[in-house]
């Protein structure tokens, strides 16, 4: 700066080069610059720093902790606990993050923000190096300068580009590397731990050796002093845990087999962390709304921020469908005081939000990616060759769907259940609402046969084998009839949605 400055003052003042001089000019010329760059860095920052994009840093902490360690030090030929900005930048090279918008000079501008500046960082060298903290905000940033970002969507694109290109680049480095990442493990085993104390607490509560639960073992398996300690690790209450019993019970016999407990354990503790994850947005999109910070939101503080097309698009994703601002206002404003508080707009979201939409966001953007890049609507035959898609493959993969044959049988069933003729097509909601009664179907129909083998009975054979596929109809028909919305049409006409599922 000081060089720049001095520059300045002589080519204005050849004779007495005055650098205080410079330096001012200097400031006058760089200042709406500084302006934009300070307002960038804040508003990304303020997305950035959430409860929603905190749990998704914490659910892929392990993977980024594990790339952070390898590429540290790698330019100098030993590991440290700091990264360069060469290390930095040849980590994003090797993460393929560059596209149309992030181009090569915003690498070192997301290393430098990412940088947390200290009093004392002009006398060594740590300035210019990063920590593992700093690390992580720095990939916020590029997320931040990636084609199609907006706040609304943030935990979804960072989702996607950890479960992505991070998990890939990892995979492959453990391939050509093994050795050296052999020390730190990356697989996400909470899901098998699940499973094993729930096989292992099944087998000592079933106190009669029949394999299975009835109502009175269920209640003791979660009323339990273990039971309820261990649920709670898992994010779920055991309560509620055990109004799920007719849930679980998908083969109908009035007992829950140990396959049954584990899907309805771990759905349950799905359906628990995306409440979580649809409470943080509300709570950022609340404090975005409240701009006089009075702790409330008026009606007009409300439609402003939610009459946002990104804010609508991730309510959308949540569930929840506002169509008339003023009379969802009127219907969370219990008090009637003219304003509502963060109370009220959560609890308004678990009344109106609708049961049938997954509310993971992640999932919605990575089956709308696969299947309407460009169309409005799709049909089987083209829903099978989009699957054999890289995007599709890639879905399978970041989602743990298993293999294409294993999902074909879920679109199979999506489209079954609309009864859609060979030349029919679907539009996008319909699509995504039905895709998930379609999976649950599914994986229903994969326990009941499981339970047959394992035991050789079943509650009714053509009972269980139909039953979720028929109450997957019915949900189905129950929230195309009464949402208002054309667009869950299924030819994508003006006719309404309970003519056009009836029209099939």
């Amino acid at each position: 700066v000081m060089r720049i400055s001095d520059a300045i003052a002589k080519k204005t003042n050849a004779r007495a080069p005055n650098c205080v001089l410079g330096t001012v000019q200097l400031m006058e010329i760089t200042s709406s610059s500084a302006e934009t760059v300070d307002h960038f860095a804040k508003q990304t920052l303020r997305s950035l720093f959430t409860q929603e994009l905190d749990m998704v840093f914490r659910k892929h902490m392990n993977i980024l902790r594990l790339l952070f360690d390898h590429y540290a030090g790698i330019s100098r030929g030993f590991p440290t606990p700091t990264m360069l900005l060469r290390e930095f930048m040849s980590l994003l090279g090797d993460l393929e993050a560059y596209d149309t918008e992030f181009k090569l000079r915003h690498g070192s501008s997301a290393f430098s923000y990412g940088l947390v500046l200290r009093i004392d960082d002009n006398l060594g060298r740590m300035g210019a190096e990063m920590k593992f903290t700093e690390f992580l905000v720095a990939l916020g940033f590029v997320i931040r300068y990636r084609k199609g970002w907006s706040k609304e969507l943030y935990a979804e694109l960072v989702e996607d580009f950890f479960a992505s290109k991070v998990a890939d680049l990892v995979n492959e480095l453990q391939t050509a590397h093994p050795w050296a990442l052999s020390r730190r493990k990356v697989e996400d085993k909470s899901d098998q731990r699940m499973d094993a104390w729930i096989r292992n607490f099944f087998r000592r509560v079933d106190d009669d050796g029949s394999q299975t639960l009835d109502t009175r073992e269920f209640r003791q398996m979660c009323g339990s002093d273990e039971g309820r300690k261990k649920f709670a690790t898992f994010g779920v209450d055991a309560h509620h845990i055990q109004s799920l019993f007719s849930e679980m019970d998908v083969d109908g016999d009035g007992v829950l087999s140990a396959d049954e407990v584990v899907l309805g354990v771990q759905n349950a503790v799905r359906a628990e962390l995306v409440n979580e994850k649809a409470a943080a947005f509300l709570r950022f999109a609340f404090a975005e709304a409240d701009v006089d910070n009075s702790g409330d939101v008026t009606l007009d503080e409300l439609r402003s921020k939610f009459t946002e097309k990104e804010c609508q698009e991730k309510l959308l994703r949540l569930g929840l469908d506002v169509q008339d601002i003023d009379q969802f206002f009127v219907e969370l404003d219990v008090d009637s005081s003219g304003a509502i508080s963060l109370d009220e707009l959560l609890v308004g979201f678990s009344r109106f939000r609708d049961p049938g939409i997954s509310g993971d966001p992640a999932l919605d953007l990575a089956l709308e990616e696969v299947f309407f890049p460009e169309l409005q609507m799709v049909g089987k035959s083209e829903a099978f060759k989009l699957l054999q898609q890289p995007a599709g493959t890639k879905m399978l993969r970041m989602f743990d769907f298993g293999k294409v044959e294993d999902f074909n049988e879920v679109l199979n069933d999506l489209f079954e259940m609309y009864e859609v003729a060979s030349q029919e097509k679907l539009g996008k909601k319909p699509f995504l609402l039905g895709f998930y009664h379609a999976k649950r179907a599914v994986d229903l129909r994969r326990i009941v046969a499981r339970n047959k083998r394992k035991n050789g009975k079943s509650g009714s054979p053509l009972h269980s084998a139909a039953r979720a596929s028929i109450i997957a109809k019915e949900k189905i028909a129950e929230q195309l009839t009464f949402t208002p919305d054309a667009s869950t049409t299924i030819s994508g006409d003006s006719r309404s949605p309970h003519d056009s599922f009836e029209a099939g």
